[in-house]
This record gives structure tokens, sequence and C-alpha cells, in this order.
């Protein structure tokens, strides 16, 4: 009869120790996901339409432009930043009226999404996925070390 027990005990440690893993590796993988693309990832915009208005001056990109943005256009044509030029710190596109001779680019352009961090902020939060990991392993050994 004890001998049963203690496979019942072994089975039920073995399930909750799978369960606690899958439940931790899902949590895991969706936490550290939203980390990435939230917070870690600088975002990349392809072919945006932007059509200028009077006086040359585009709608404002995404703020904190990582680099000026290659502007088209409306044949695709690179206009070069003598022609159109971005301020990287605002996204804001003006273009020169003499050389635009249109009022429909596109704009190809990386920039740092609301929530982007960088330094030791980035480093930290970096550490998070690590931090919960290491939990679920001492929730695991926990349960196996209070079950015997």
């Amino acid at each position: 009869m004890g001998n049963k027990m203690d496979k019942k005990g072994q089975t039920e440690m073995i399930v909750v120790i799978l369960v606690s893993v899958i439940i931790g590796v899902i949590a895991l993988s969706v936490v550290f996901s939203f980390i990435r693309d939230n917070a870690l990832d600088m975002q990349d915009v392809t072919e945006e339409a932007i059509t200028l208005d009077a006086n040359y001056i585009g709608t404002t990109l995404y703020d904190q432009l990582q680099a000026y943005p290659a502007i088209m256009n409306a044949s695709g044509k690179t206009m070069g930043t003598t022609i159109c030029n971005a301020t990287l710190a605002t996204g804001r596109i003006a273009c020169s009226s003499v050389n635009a001779s249109t009022t429909s680019i596109t704009a190809n352009y990386t920039y740092m999404p609301d929530g982007y961090l960088s330094g030791t902020s980035r480093t930290m939060v970096s550490t998070i996925p690590i931090l919960f990991a290491v939990a679920i392993l001492v929730f695991v050994a926990g349960y196996i070390y209070l079950k015997r």
C-alpha cells in the first residue's frame, strides 16, 4: 500500500512540475516578446505615403528617427536630402518647392517607438525574462523539496 502512495505522489509531482514548466515557458515567451517588441526594438516603416501641403511640408513621421528617411517621389525615384529632408528629433519632413515638383511622396525610415528604452534601463529590462525563469525554477525546486 505504501508503494502505491509513493507512485501516486511521484506522478502528482511530475504533473505539477510539467504544468509549472509549460505555464512558465508560455508566460516567459509572452513577457519577453512584449518587452522586445515594445521596449527594445526600433520599428521600421516601409513606403509610408505622405502628402505635402501647399508649403511642401509633409506630415510628421514618428518622432525620434534613427537616420534620415529614404524619401521617394510618386514614381519611386529617391529624392536626395537637398530636395526633401527630415528633422531626426521631430520627424518633420520639409521639401524644397523648387525641386519637389510633387505633393505625393513615400518614405522608408526607422524610429524609436514610445516606451523605447536605452542605456541602463534597457539592460535592467533585458534581465526580466532571466529573473522570471529563475523564479520558475525556484518554484519547481521548492515544490519538490516540500513534497519529499
